[in-house]
């Protein structure tokens, strides 16, 4: 349905030393095994990765321009899409492209909260004062 399954080690891995190099990473974690696929996610998100269940970032950044309302958490790094679709989102999927971008449109206050109520605590690639890490 949704074209050439893309393959990847999911960001999220590095949290608990998955990826290369890492505490449990072994030689059969070499080849990357994530993907987004359907039924992964929150109920009735359409498709999420399939380690950590989060939206595809393009799906996230095309529902944030579009002015998907969000609802932020007292986490730096995950995000949910409560309209027009229930997803959840972990910032560390965005690209550095896109993290510039959606900081860019979180400055111009383009971004949609449910309530009014922003992030506390910042994305944590958005810095005090300004400036995208």
């Amino acid at each position: 349905m949704f074209g050439r399954v893309e393959r990847f080690h999911c960001p999220r891995r590095a949290e608990v030393g998955a990826l290369p190099g890492g505490v449990f990473w072994t030689r059969k974690s070499d080849k990357p095994a994530d993907s987004y696929a359907e039924r992964h996610g929150l109920i009735g998100q359409q498709r999420g990765c399939t380690y950590c269940g989060s939206l595809p970032p393009d799906d996230f950044m095309r529902l944030v321009r579009d002015g998907a309302v969000l609802s932020a958490t007292h986490k730096n790094y995950k995000v949910y899409v409560t309209a027009p679709v229930r997803a959840k989102f972990y910032f560390q999927h965005l690209s550095e492209a896109q993290r510039r971008e959606f900081f860019e449109l979180y400055t111009a206050h383009h971004l949609q909260f449910e309530e009014g109520v922003g992030f506390s605590p910042l994305p944590f690639f958005i810095k005090r004062g300004g400036a995208t890490s």
